[in-house]
């Protein structure tokens, strides 16, 4: 299974990796069968985040309904303020 992602695995080796993953003896996965795992990690589909809003006397404002907080043109991103400014 070296350098197989989720897609290359058969059935029936994706089945043997799980199989692994939630026995009793975790421990005794093979590396090869670790990493396989591990590498699947990072092939999550992209997650699309929607905002709508409309521009209101020149400026952006963000409807507040919203899968993260928002402030008028500023998305509130963890400990990270994205503000979006519009071009005349």
């Amino acid at each position: 299974m070296k350098d197989k992602t989720f897609d290359d695995l058969t059935n029936e080796e994706f089945s043997e990796v799980l199989d692994n993953i939630l026995s009793e003896n975790f421990g005794d996965l093979t590396e090869e069968q670790f990493f396989t795992a591990l590498s699947a990690i990072d092939e999550e589909p992209q997650e699309d985040i929607l905002f709508t809003g409309e521009i209101r006397d020149g400026r952006l404002v963000l409807d507040k309904e919203a899968p993260v907080p928002v402030e008028g043109n500023a998305i509130y991103w963890g400990n990270k303020r994205l503000i979006i400014r519009l071009r005349e």
